[in-house]
């Protein structure tokens, strides 16, 4: 079941994976040896909740990109919103976002989401390239070729 699920969702699969090494304490040698890191209840429970967001907002970009592989691009916009409020600082969250706009008919809103895609992650093939499709609409060929460098 897992190995499935891994295949289908590989972010989903490592924040699950990361979750799971947190949470192992450090070891504690008696005798030889030096003790390993130790984390604080704390730390480890910040950490499996910085998971748990990081791992819900993958889920709903996920629906969301599967929501636009249906046509269905509404439903796509109000999830990939949802995934930002989970986290923020998604870009591929702003991606989906980006293209459920563009299909919407909101470019000005499409190029916006774009943009903050790839101010949060330059190297997010989805939101540099519906950005510079954008931009080569909108007849802003220049910055479109400047972001190709």
């Amino acid at each position: 079941m897992f190995a499935n699920a891994s295949l289908r969702h590989p972010r989903l699969s490592m924040l699950v994976l990361a979750a799971a090494l947190v949470a192992v304490p450090g070891c504690k040698k008696k005798g030889k040896g030096t003790a390993g890191p130790q984390q604080s209840q704390e730390e480890i429970e910040n950490k499996i909740k910085a998971a748990k967001v990081t791992a819900k907002a993958a889920s709903l970009v996920d629906l969301a990109n599967k929501d636009l592989e249906s046509g269905r691009y509404v439903s796509a916009s109000r999830r990939a919103h949802e995934a930002l409020e989970a986290d923020p600082k998604d870009a591929d969250a702003y991606a989906v976002l980006g293209a459920a706009l563009w299909r919407a008919g909101d470019f000005a809103g499409s190029t916006d989401a774009y943009r903050k895609g790839v101010e949060l992650n330059p190297k997010n093939f989805g939101a540099v390239l519906g950005l510079e499709r954008n931009l080569q609409a909108a007849g802003q060929h220049k910055e479109a070729a400047d972001m190709q460098d």
